[in-house]
């Protein structure tokens, strides 16, 4: 898990420094209030804020998977206050950098420039196409393949978190039978 949280960070972290440094205020505000006014005006309707939130949710439920991990193995831990205090510091952190992630991007590309990215799926990752368009295509392969160990990590929670949960009922069970 620490081999693959390390390759996972690694161009995240890359990703954050790119969109620091190429980040341009102009290009974050352009519009900024044209299109929040647009959307009032507008009006939004309900199956698109269903549609956003269930997007929403489900990025939530992927990007937190490790906590939700960190939480049901840590009676392995030395010590279960520790456990919960790094599950506390995990959730503050990626909630920083999901945070950060989300917005920054905005002052690199325009918002429709970015859409477009999203919309076409087959480029892989919003993030890597960003980091290609900011950076070149290195960054690119970079962001790829942080996202395959990712996948892989996930598989390994995701294969780690039922043995867990069936053991830890197990040894409840045996602990009440005593």
């Amino acid at each position: 898990n620490t081999v693959v949280t390390i390759c996972k960070l690694i161009p995240i972290f890359v990703f954050m420094v790119v969109v620091v440094v190429s980040f341009k205020a102009g290009v974050f505000t352009s519009d900024f209030w044209g299109n929040l006014a647009a959307n009032v005006s507008h009006g939004v309707k309900p199956s698109d804020v269903w549609t956003q939130m269930s997007g929403t949710i489900t990025n939530i439920m992927w990007v937190f998977v490790g906590i939700e991990g960190a939480s049901i193995i840590s009676k392995q831990a030395k010590s279960t206050k520790e456990a919960g205090r790094a599950t506390i510091w995990g959730l503050v952190v990626l909630s920083i950098i999901y945070i950060w992630a989300s917005i920054l991007p905005y002052g690199v590309l325009p918002q429709g420039v970015i859409a477009d990215m999203s919309a076409k799926g087959t480029d892989g990752t919003t993030m890597a196409a960003i980091m290609e368009s900011a950076v070149g295509p290195w960054a690119y392969w970079l962001v790829t393949v942080g996202v395959i160990i990712s996948v892989l990590g996930s598989w390994l929670s995701w294969t780690i978190l039922p043995a867990e949960t069936t053991a830890l009922m197990a040894n409840s069970e045996h602990t009440l039978t005593k």
